[in-house]
């Protein structure tokens, strides 16, 4: 769960759920108006694209994912799993 700390107090948090909900969003009152919230959603987006960008390299779940969400920034090529 991404928090932001400023002075070793956790100033505020959000939670994801099932990667794409927000579960909770909370920063302390003496800290609002200063951007955490803010900051903690973008953190927040940043760890969803980077998951979905993992998951579209898939060769098995990209075929289903694609048509609903489009191909991923960059291109990203499916990876192959090595077999042990």
């Amino acid at each position: 769960m991404p928090s932001s700390i400023l002075e070793e107090i956790i100033t505020g948090v959000i939670e994801i759920r099932n990667g794409n909900h927000i579960g909770l969003l909370f920063v302390d009152d003496r800290y609002h108006k200063n951007g955490i919230a803010k900051n903690l959603i973008s953190l927040a987006i940043e760890k969803v694209k980077a998951t979905l960008a993992k998951t579209l390299r898939s060769p098995r779940l990209r075929p289903m994912l694609v048509p609903y969400l489009g191909e991923p920034a960059g291109g990203a090529e499916p990876t192959e799993r090595r077999q042990q």
